[in-house]
């Protein structure tokens, strides 16, 4: 009897953890939610206002700005998340974050020396056109707030401030609405007004943290502390350059195999159908990650692994499939005007699958960072992208796009396989395999059926989507999917939503309880 009380109680202490890490991502995801919802408002303003290269070009300026922050910036942030609830340093969180933050100031002056003075010759380089300059002048810039917003917002994160963070991220894509609007059609700015705009919404972005950051900083310089992250980052260094061409390379690899039109047409589809890793993925991630490295040390710390993969899992799939069921209705709705944009709607399918793999890999590389075995990660990330690199040429030369979106699924279901195996040595996690397995055979199943009746009259096809959508949940219950307590979970919590009218009175109460948390 004792040893089942403690069992239960063991259960209701992991569902807590779980319900609060769902709880934080929900007020994440309504920051993330919004900056969608931003994008898909000014999404067919700038394409009605650009032509499809400089649609291309934009793609390929934004891809450029990630690659260069993720390189340049050292990922020095990421090593503040993992250090910064070390038991040995707990005493030095100030000192720790000025450092990180002298550091990443150092990096942006070399970034924008070096830029400035190469100006041109980059330029040329990724988009063959000099009238691109200024749009990439601007995108330094951007890069250099974003490189120091990253800590402030890691900051925030650690200490677990969902509410603020999120107030920040609304800031931040009101300022890009609104100036991008006036730039677009007020000025017809074109491009330029574009990263304009994206430029002026970085520097809101950043004053939203100058509070927090000026409380936490003690103006001491951990000179150890810096050189022992460097040493955890370095090996990651190769890693995090062989991401960059994994998660990259489709887009300049298309532009010199083929044209920077078709470019625009991946980047634009790639653009709507990342919604699933920005307002989904990310928003849990960022709730998830903290908790882990907080955990990482207790008995229950592989356990809440484990299980944080089957649900995020459950959630991300059930979204992605509700968009790759209606990426043709999505893509043609977003671009009305602009019909040589329809076709692309064929990547949305492909990619998200690519997205589900990318979620494995990178939680199960959780248990590398935490074994700090950040050299099996630089290893698996080399030969991903290696392999990528080889996928693309052959598949865009006779694919054309698509074959980029298909190259992509194969190099990530690659990595995720070389990653798994190697965590399972250092820091094995009994991730529930099979479940997981169900969700992603179920899920290839009603795409593929659903996107079989894309000829179909809409007024048919739609409801029948919608049906599959419903379905997928209860699909799964005669699958094995759910384990009695997850049943019991699933009942309390739709007794409790059920009813419309106690939606509001519901999420007051939830970000009531994250906020009594801060």
């Amino acid at each position: 009897m004792l040893f089942v009380t403690f069992v239960v109680t063991k259960s209701k202490i992991m569902f807590g953890k779980i319900r609060d890490s769902f709880g934080k991502s929900i007020i994440y995801g309504f920051g993330n939610l919004f900056s969608k919802f931003i994008g898909f408002l000014l999404l067919p303003i700038i394409v009605k206002e650009t032509t499809l290269a400089d649609y291309g070009a934009i793609g390929l300026l934004e891809s450029t700005a990630i690659i260069i922050t993720a390189l340049l910036g050292f990922g020095i942030n990421s090593a503040l998340e993992r250090w910064y609830w070390d038991k040995q340093y707990i005493d030095k969180q100030k000192s720790m974050f000025f450092t990180v933050m002298m550091f990443t100031l150092f990096i942006s002056a070399f970034i924008l020396f070096f830029g400035f003075t190469f100006l041109k010759s980059i330029t040329l380089l990724v988009l063959d056109k000099e009238q691109y300059q200024y749009a990439f002048a601007l995108t330094l810039f951007g890069v250099v707030f974003d490189l120091i917003s990253h800590n402030s917002g890691s900051l925030v994160r650690l200490k677990e401030k969902s509410i603020l963070f999120t107030k920040a991220n609304i800031v931040r894509f009101t300022v890009t609405l609104i100036f991008t609007l006036v730039l677009l059609l007020g000025f017809n700015r074109g491009i330029d007004g574009v990263f304009e705009a994206k430029l002026i919404a970085s520097i809101a972005y950043f004053a939203v943290f100058i509070p927090i950051t000026f409380k936490n900083i003690t103006p001491v310089f951990e000179k150890t502390i810096l050189w022992e992250m460097i040493m955890f980052r370095l090996p990651l260094l190769i890693s995090t350059a062989s991401l960059q061409i994994l998660n990259f390379a489709d887009r300049y690899m298309i532009k010199f195999i083929t044209n920077i039109e078709d470019s625009g047409l991946y980047s634009y589809a790639f653009k709507i159908g990342n919604t699933l890793k920005i307002v989904i993925v990310t928003s849990i991630w960022m709730s998830v990650v903290p908790i882990i490295y907080k955990m990482m040390e207790t008995p229950e710390g592989k356990r809440y692994q484990q299980k944080m993969m089957t649900y995020i899992a459950f959630v991300v799939v059930m979204f992605g499939v509700s968009m790759s069921l209606f990426s043709k209705e999505i893509i043609t709705l977003m671009s009305l005007k602009n019909p040589e944009y329809w076709e692309s709607w064929v990547i949305i399918p492909i990619t998200t699958f690519a997205i589900y793999f990318g979620v494995f890999k990178d939680l199960t590389i959780m248990g590398l960072n935490i074994a700090k075995k950040t050299g099996v990660i630089a290893l698996s990330s080399v030969l991903a992208s290696v392999l990528n690199v080889i996928l693309n040429f052959i598949f865009i030369k006779y694919m054309g796009y698509v074959g980029a979106a298909w190259a992509t699924v194969i190099s990530q279901v690659f990595m995720l396989f070389m990653v798994y195996v190697s965590a399972n040595k250092h820091y094995p996690v009994n991730y529930e395999i099979r479940k997981i397995a169900v969700l992603l055979l179920l899920a290839g199943g009603v795409v593929f059926f659903g996107n079989m009746i894309n000829g179909v009259d809409i007024l048919l096809r739609a409801p029948l989507k919608i049906l599959m959508v419903i379905a997928f949940p209860f699909v799964l219950y005669p699958l094995g999917f759910y384990d009695k307590t997850e049943i019991d979970w699933i009942v309390k919590l739709w007794k409790k939503w059920k009813n419309p009218k106690n939606f509001m009175s519901n999420i007051k109460e939830l970000i009531k309880g994250v906020g009594h948390q801060q």
